[in-house]
């Protein structure tokens, strides 16, 4: 019943990450990662799940490098200001 290439085990997804298993359920059960439970002890991830999961991560990665550049930005703009 599970197509190899398109389902993998939660212990595959965070070999994958670089992460424990407990932070893969944490993510599914915050929601940020969908899963598909054949039963109650079996639990998948689809690769194209974890690929939007994936992008989902570069998305909020590039938001915080946006708001590390405005922060930084609106410090210069304090200290010029405060400097006149």
């Amino acid at each position: 019943m599970k197509n190899e290439l398109d389902l993998l085990t939660l212990e595959e997804v965070a070999i994958f990450l670089h992460i424990n298993v407990k932070t893969v359920r944490k993510y599914i059960n915050e929601g940020r990662m969908e899963c598909v439970k054949l039963s109650e002890r079996k639990t998948y991830v689809r690769r194209d799940q974890l690929n939007k999961f994936l992008r989902s991560c570069i998305f909020e990665i590039n938001n915080l490098d946006s708001r590390a550049k405005i922060e930084k930005l609106s410090q210069r703009f304090l200290r010029r200001r405060n400097d006149r």
